[in-house]
């Protein structure tokens, strides 16, 4: 049996200069459930192979809080309301829904929704604290505004790092032309943390911090082992200028010997 006839014919493929990082190599990956990676130059040319070998001793630590995306972990049914509604509708509406938020927005010509605000459980109990009748305000009155927002492809850390950043639990996730796409919330996070994920990053992490313990040492002997060098060139270029300075100092001499040995004859020849 001849090779073409077990071959795969359509092969996944990437092109090198489309690689703008490796998660972008990750995703590939994921998403057509492949184990192998041709990389083609721009002219089509096989100029490598990505292996999941290959890619997991190229990842680091960070990449591992990385890699995944925003849209993997997004609530897409968003439970949302009209800034018009009553409180008390919007407090229905977390009970029945069994959420924590409600998302207020706009709706345009095409009835795709744009957020302007969040209402939250919390606002609802400060609200209350505060002896106000939750049935005669709206929600335009109470909600957060404006929200920061994450894109699809935003990487789950930029996510986490937001919220903490924001000191909030939830961010709204929306596309390039701001329309609301889903919901991101701590628990999300949460719940998608792979405890073998977390575990081979642990290893990873330690192996990385003993890696660089162990290149910061060598690099503490080779600057040792090149300033002992340096001491030694120093010192050998003492002892030649020490050398070179006492012939200088016997040739002295035995110029002025010379010198004075001149005088005398000079001196014979005169008294002569």
């Amino acid at each position: 049996m001849k090779i073409n006839y077990v071959m795969t014919q359509k092969l996944i493929t990437i092109v090198a200069s489309h690689i703008e990082d490796i998660f972008k190599v990750v995703n590939c990956f994921r998403q057509h459930k492949i184990r192998h990676l041709s990389v083609l130059s721009n002219t089509g040319e096989l100029v490598g192979l990505i292996t999941v070998a290959s890619l997991r001793n190229s990842l680091k630590s960070v990449d591992l809080l990385k890699h995944r995306q925003v849209k993997e972990v997004m609530t897409t049914d968003v439970i949302h309301g009209t800034p018009d509604l009553s409180i008390f509708t919007l407090v229905e509406k977390m009970v029945k829904y069994r959420v924590s938020c409600i998302v207020i927005i706009r709706t345009d010509p095409q009835q795709r929704l744009y957020h302007i605000g969040i209402v939250t459980q919390r606002d609802i109990v400060q609200f209350q604290a505060l002896g106000m009748n939750i049935k005669q305000f709206k929600a335009s009155e109470v909600m957060s505004t404006p929200l920061q927002s994450l894109t699809p492809f935003d990487s789950l850390w930029k996510a986490h790092q937001q919220m903490q950043r924001l000191r909030v639990q939830r961010l709204v996730v929306c596309g390039s032309d701001g329309q609301l796409l889903g919901l991101v919330t701590q628990t999300s996070l949460l719940e998608n943390l792979n405890p073998v994920d977390m575990h081979g990053m642990i290893q990873i992490l330690q192996q990385e911090v003993d890696r660089l313990q162990t290149e910061k040492i060598e690099m503490l002997h080779r600057n040792n082992n090149h300033l002992e060098q340096q001491v030694e060139s120093l010192q050998e270029s003492v002892n030649r200028l020490e050398q070179h300075n006492q012939e200088m100092a016997t040739i002295n001499q035995m110029i002025d010997f010379l010198q004075a040995c001149e005088k005398i004859e000079d001196t014979k020849k005169m008294l002569a």
